[in-house]
């Protein structure tokens, strides 16, 4: 080959691996903006079911909270609470009545 050939051969090569280079980088820029775009649809399901089930729960902390709080059942536990404490004291002074008698009956 003469020298203009030469150069003119490897003008062509570099000319050559430089397309090829480019459509190399073509092929991966269409594969990450495909990536992207399944990553964004995965994205955007995911954020409607999160969003779903957080709306779901505010309703059923809602209702939680309105149960309660509720003033019949906030009456009956204060009704129950008393019963409870009456009772205990029934218990004990019943208790403190077992022991004196059984003590008297030591005694006799």
């Amino acid at each position: 080959l003469t020298p203009t050939e030469k150069r003119l051969k490897d003008a062509q090569n570099h000319y050559n691996e430089n397309v090829d280079s480019f459509n190399q980088l073509q092929n991966k820029s269409r594969e990450l903006a495909e990536s992207i775009q399944m990553a964004r649809t995965d994205l955007v399901q995911k954020d409607s079911v999160y969003r779903d089930l957080h709306a779901d729960l505010n309703s059923k902390i809602a209702v939680w909270h309105a149960a309660y709080h509720d003033a019949s059942r906030l009456s009956s536990l204060g009704r129950l609470r008393q019963q409870e404490l009456t009772w205990n004291n029934s218990r004990t002074v019943l208790e403190e009545a077992r022991l004196a008698l059984r003590a008297a009956q030591a005694n006799v």
